[in-house]
C-alpha cells in the first residue's frame, strides 16, 4: 500500500470539530504514530491485517460491506460485522484494536482474497491534564478482503443486491385450516396471497 495520511494541527482539529477541548501537538504526534504502526504492518506482509476490512457474505446470504478484522490469532481472525466505533491504541510498538458493534464471528484468513483498499475511521484517545479525554477521529487506509462462507442457501443471491422479507406464519383463528403471513410491513391473509408474492418477487 501506497496510500498515506499525515495530520497536521489544522487537518486535525477539522476532522474533529466536536472534540471538546483545544487539540494540542502531543494529539498530532499519537495520531500520526498510529498511521505509522498501521502503515508498517501493511508494508511488510500482504495478507489479512487487524484493522483491515472485509465484505463478509454469511451462508444465509446477509451481507456485511464494512466488517473490521479486530485480531489475528494465528490463522483466524476476529471480525466484527457491525463495527460502531474502532479505537486504535499502541501496544508494545504495534497497532491493536478494540471495537464496539455486533454480531462477530471467527474465520480462517487463508479463504479471504484481495478486494482493493479504503479509507476507514478509526479513533484514538486525546490527551489532557490530569487525565485522557476526548476521542481523537483519523482517516487510515486499509486493505480491504472478500470473504463467503461456502455452501450458500440462496444460489448467490444476497443482501447486498436483494431485500430479505421475514415472514412469520400464523395459524387463523376464525379459518379452519387458514393462516396469515406477517412481515414487518404487510400482513398475507391467505397462501394463495404469499405464492402471488412470491411469483412476483
Amino acid at each position: 500500500m501506497n496510500t498515506k495520511i499525515r495530520y497536521d494541527l489544522d487537518s486535525l482539529e477539522l476532522a474533529n470539530g466536536d472534540f471538546g477541548y483545544p487539540i494540542t501537538e502531543k494529539e498530532v504526534r499519537k495520531v500520526n504514530r498510529m498511521l505509522e504502526l498501521m502503515e508498517n504492518v501493511r508494508s511488510r506482509q500482504m495478507c489479512p491485517t487487524e484493522g483491515d476490512c472485509v465484505e463478509f457474505v454469511s451462508r444465509s446470504g446477509d451481507y456485511f460491506g464494512k466488517a473490521h478484522i479486530e485480531r489475528i490469532t494465528g490463522k483466524y481472525a476476529d471480525i466484527c460485522l457491525i463495527p460502531e466505533t474502532v479505537f486504535c491504541f499502541d501496544d508494545m510498538g504495534k497497532a491493536a484494536y478494540d471495537t464496539t458493534g455486533s454480531p462477530w464471528t471467527q474465520v480462517n484468513i487463508r479463504n479471504m482474497k484481495p478486494a482493493g483498499t479504503e479509507i476507514r475511521i478509526f479513533r484514538t484517545w486525546g490527551f489532557r491534564k490530569r487525565s485522557n479525554t476526548g476521542s481523537l477521529r483519523f482517516d487510515a487506509p486499509v486493505r480491504k478482503w472478500e470473504y463467503r462462507e461456502p455452501n450458500p442457501l440462496y444460489d448467490g443471491y444476497t443482501t447486498r443486491n436483494w431485500f430479505r422479507y421475514h415472514i412469520m406464519k400464523h395459524r387463523d383463528r376464525e379459518r379452519t385450516g387458514e393462516y396469515t403471513f406477517r412481515s414487518d410491513s404487510f400482513t398475507l391473509y391467505s397462501r394463495s396471497e404469499l405464492d402471488e408474492l412470491a411469483a412476483i418477487l
